[in-house]
């Protein structure tokens, strides 16, 4: 039910172009948003300056907007009532033709509210038990003395309520759309117009969809990155330990992942000083990586019965790996390791 405050209060003109035009404008709007959100959603309209009931709630909106385009003054100088027309409303909500609907009046007060605030509390209470939700949007209070009351009411009727004082000057509709009165509960700090997206999803909900898988690809990518400036991170923390690049010639075979891995140990063992062969403790000193090494050797002369120590052989394999200098003393000495590993084989 929409309770618009059609009393001699709402011809101020604080509110472009005046206070009754900034509610019916604010009033289309909402009823336009319930009515898209779902198909079986009903909307009422009610006059507050004599708690008239002007629309039972119906699924026609053209029947909303034209009640909502002719909106009389009234009141004879007075206030609204607010009091009579929310109990009017939530008897009118009572009567609905769909038992499963959720109960929902949107009040706007533009006038001075009457009601002590013992009675406003009463009513709260009341609508709390009765499962109705009522949302006040409060304009022109400019002394303030509404705000305290109504504030009280929300809070007594309890959660699924809302309280909005918009002060002069502003848009009216356009604070109520970025609100949480058509926003649903948790958006209070929604953009203006709609959710995360910056728009309502349940009025275009493929672009929402859209708009959801683009930004888990993004996530996902922003991930990969991540995991790859890592892994940039530990090779470029590998060099500074290893200095001598030792990679694999274009073409290459299982066999250079090895004979690599077995000089980066050797280098290792040149860097941190001399270490028994037969250390267990050290990485780089492991037995079966000079065991590779010898290994690996053998089955690039394959049939061949040239020793692995030959140094022309030794001349042509470290001359396809590049940056590898046959006359760095750390790969003399890994060359020597593996002589001295063959003599005590044989």
């Amino acid at each position: 039910m929409l309770c618009i405050d059609n009393s001699e209060f709402a011809r101020n003109g604080d509110y472009n172009p005046s206070r009754l035009d900034a509610q019916t404008d604010c009033a289309n709007v909402v009823a336009g948003a319930k009515s898209q959100q779902h198909p079986e959603n009903v909307v009422g309209v009610a006059f507050m300056a004599n708690a008239e009931i002007k629309l039972t709630p119906c699924q026609d909106i053209g029947k909303v907007l034209s009640v909502l385009s002719e909106v009389p003054f009234s009141g004879e100088g007075g206030g609204c009532d607010l009091v009579r027309s929310i109990q009017t409303s939530s008897i009118a909500l009572k009567h609905r033709q769909n038992k499963n609907q959720k109960q929902r009046i949107i009040c706007f007060v533009a006038s001075p509210v009457l009601a002590p605030e013992k009675q406003l509390e009463q009513l709260g209470k009341l609508l709390k038990k009765n499962n109705v939700s009522v949302d006040v949007v409060l304009i022109g209070d400019v002394e303030g003395s509404n705000k305290p009351k109504l504030e009280k009411f929300v809070d007594c009727a309890g959660t699924g309520s809302h309280f909005i004082n918009v002060e002069a000057g502003k848009i009216l509709s356009d604070v109520v759309v970025s609100s949480a009165i058509l926003l649903g509960e948790g958006s209070e700090g929604a953009t203006a117009g709609g959710d995360e997206f910056g728009f309502d999803a349940n009025m275009d909900p493929e672009l929402a969809m859209a708009i959801r898988l683009s930004m888990e690809e993004e996530r996902q990518r922003q991930a990969g990155a991540a995991a790859g400036t890592s892994a940039a991170s530990t090779a470029g923390a590998s060099s500074e330990r290893a200095p001598l690049s030792v990679t694999s010639p274009p073409g290459g075979d299982e066999f250079d992942a090895e004979l690599r891995a077995a000089l980066l140990a050797s280098m290792g063992e040149e860097a941190a000083g001399t270490v028994p062969a037969t250390s267990t403790g050290d990485v780089d000193m492991d037995e079966e990586l000079r065991k590779a090494l010898a290994e690996s050797m053998e089955d690039w002369g394959g049939d061949s019965k040239e020793e692995p120590d030959d140094p022309a052989l030794v001349a042509e394999l470290l001359a396809t790996l590049p940056g590898a200098d046959i006359n760095d003393p750390r790969i003399q000495a890994a060359l020597r390791a593996v002589r001295e590993q063959k003599r005590q084989q044989k």
